[in-house]
């Protein structure tokens, strides 16, 4: 008897044909999930069954697991079952090692821990609901942060583990502290121990839900890094064995499950099982085991033919030769204003996560600006912005008074005489930009949202800010802009063209937000609806911040989704306010109000 499991994951499906005779694996095999995910389970089943030389129809029952299970059907075999991924994990895991205790499964987006008891039952497990930190995709984020491919990063320092540490968990914070690390003149082994150390701590965090005891067992995608287990054995102190074939471990424990149905089916009149054919795993959560039988269905909608790309790489190494996530550069310079009649000429540098502007001020006035993409250090972005302002006036950087910088970058911009605090440089700057009666600002940059409120005499009297997630900012736009192939500045526009009932997207994680956004796909909505949903979950979440300082008017949008009408409109609906029009770029406000201060530092000196 020979039955196939199959775990239809995010990124890959997985599948294993197993011998229930002699209890072992014939086969394996493992594809890229397609927007179709019918297409790549069969492709995927294809390819083992052939790799074993036998028939798809020899095959005596088939079990499904993983976030595509619902979506296989097979006309040519009996009946499919579905096992929840729990379930299947804990099969999988106890015919490989019966004295595992605690499981961890680290897969591309999702991770799990999972406790079983000396029967091999499953009497507790916990999830990854939230965050993605920890997960696969965020080994990816920090492979592309260091421009390392994922298998060279898990090869990367593991004698540097305790060296550096990381701070953030979020997948989009974690890949600006890379940056920063590598600004800071890092060397990668230990930023890499770094990460691995970080993803650790957050996997035993997970464990620890479940209650850690040897033997420790890992699985999924993340065991195939050396750095991890590694990392893993010195947090938690425990032994750390990796799975054979740590990928396929659900298909594996589909494949026993589903043997132990058919064996139960050819035997109508057992009413017991033998321990040896179906290990004994109770689901700690709902139902875990569901057959259905299968059912015609019509011809799945061919996404890939529109278009659409699943799973593009993202970032600063995008190899795409028009990558839509980049948003235009842009610089200015005012023709009419003479600076060489000027007693002050400043600058205000913003080194952001994902931008950096640069702003030059005679006597006041705005003379020039350069809004530019930041590169892989600060000093460097730094000084591009600046030559890109100043070329435009045809200054040198002798002739520049005095500058201050802001930004996340702030302290690595060698030829500033003072530096500021964003929340500071973004209120002066807002100010000027929308005039004197601005009360609450927010702040919408690449990697994070601020929202600031003030007082009458422009003060600074509260502020919050996203400091653990990065759901409703710039980077998070940007990975959507890039899955589905539509020019970042032509977002917002798009989201405004859908008319009646959207579809939600209810993840607050860029990551899983953006799985949500592939199922919405698949399910048939466009790409302009998909957009519309995603721009509404934006809005809400970052209305969710802004009342925590307290909405007055007049209230006004700064960073560079103050651009984007899909997001602003939605913002302004919610809010039950209408924000003041910018009569500036709205990304340079940063650097602006860093300009103000300079400004008024030269005045103080005069005096």
């Amino acid at each position: 008897m020979i039955t196939a499991g199959i775990d239809a994951g995010l990124r890959s499906v997985k599948v294993v044909l197993w011998s229930a005779q002699d209890r072992r694996i014939l086969s394996r095999s493992k594809v890229p999930t397609d927007f179709d995910i019918e297409r790549s389970v069969r492709q995927a089943l294809r390819q083992a069954c052939e790799e074993a030389r036998i028939h798809e129809r020899d095959l005596a029952e088939v079990a499904c697991t993983g976030a595509g299970k619902t979506h296989t059907t097979f006309s040519d075999v009996r009946q499919v079952t579905q096992v929840s991924e729990v379930t299947s994990l804990a099969a999988g895991i106890t015919s490989l090692i019966p004295t595992a205790r605690t499981i961890l499964e680290l897969g591309a987006e999702e991770a799990r821990a999972v406790k079983l008891d000396t029967q091999n039952t499953v009497q507790d497990f916990a999830t990854n609901d939230r965050c993605a930190a920890g997960s696969g995709a965020f080994l990816e984020a920090m492979a592309r942060a260091l421009d390392l491919s994922v298998e060279e990063l898990g090869r990367t320092g593991s004698e540097h583990i305790h060296v550096a540490h990381m701070s953030s968990q979020c997948v989009v914070f974690a890949e600006t502290e890379v940056i920063s690390m590598i600004h800071s003149g890092v060397a990668k082994p230990a930023i890499a121990a770094a990460i691995a150390e970080s993803m650790a701590i957050r996997a035993a965090a997970m464990g620890r839900r479940v209650r850690l005891e040897p033997d420790l067992v890992l699985a999924g995608g993340v065991a195939l890094s050396p750095i991890f287990a590694a990392a893993l054995e010195a947090v938690t102190g425990l032994p750390v064995l990796v799975a054979d074939h740590p990928q396929h471990v659900s298909a594996l424990g589909a494949g026993i499950i589903a043997a132990s149905h058919a064996i139960a089916a050819s035997q109508p009149n057992v009413t017991s099982r033998n321990p040896s054919d179906e290990p004994n795993i109770h689901s700690a959560g709902p139902t875990s085991i569901q057959t259905t039988q299968t059912k015609p269905r019509s011809t799945p909608l061919d996404l890939a033919s529109q278009g659409h790309k699943l799973d593009a790489p993202i970032g600063k190494n995008h190899p795409a030769a028009n990558p839509n996530w980049q948003w235009p550069e842009g610089t200015f310079h005012d023709p009419k204003l003479d600076w060489h009649r000027a007693q002050r000429l400043v600058a205000g540098i913003d080194v952001g996560s994902v931008s950096s502007q640069a702003v030059i001020l005679a006597d006041g006035e705005l003379l020039a600006y350069a809004n530019i993409r930041t590169n892989f250090g600060s000093s460097d972005s730094a000084r591009a912005a600046l030559n890109r302002a100043m070329s435009g006036a045809g200054l040198s950087e002798d002739q520049v008074h005095f500058v201050v910088g802001t930004g996340y970058g702030r302290q690595n911009v060698p030829f500033a005489q003072k530096t500021a605090t964003e929340i500071a440089c973004h209120a002066r700057g807002a100010r000027f930009i929308y005039g004197p009666t601005v009360h609450t600002i927010l702040d919408m940059g690449g990697q994070d949202c601020k929202a600031i409120r003030l007082d009458d005499r422009g003060k600074v009297e509260r502020f919050v800010m996203n400091d653990r997630c990065a759901a409703g900012t710039g980077r998070g736009l940007e990975v959507f802009a890039d899955l589905l192939a539509v020019p970042i500045d032509q977002v917002g526009d798009l989201s405004l063209r859908p008319t009646g009932p959207l579809p939600s997207i209810a993840s607050m994680c860029v990551v899983f937000a953006k799985t949500e956004a592939l199922g919405l796909l698949r399910q048939g909505y466009d790409k302009t609806q998909v957009l519309a949903a995603f721009c509404e979950a934006m809005a809400h979440r970052v209305v969710t911040l802004i009342r925590r300082v307290g909405v007055q008017a007049d209230f006004v949008v700064t960073g560079g989704i103050a651009k984007n009408r899909g997001v602003v409109s939605r913002i302004e609906a919610e809010l039950g306010l209408t924000a003041l029009h910018p009569t500036l770029d709205t990304q340079i406000a940063g650097a602006l109000g860093a300009a103000l201060l300079a400004d008024i530092r030269l005045k103080r000196r005069a005096k």
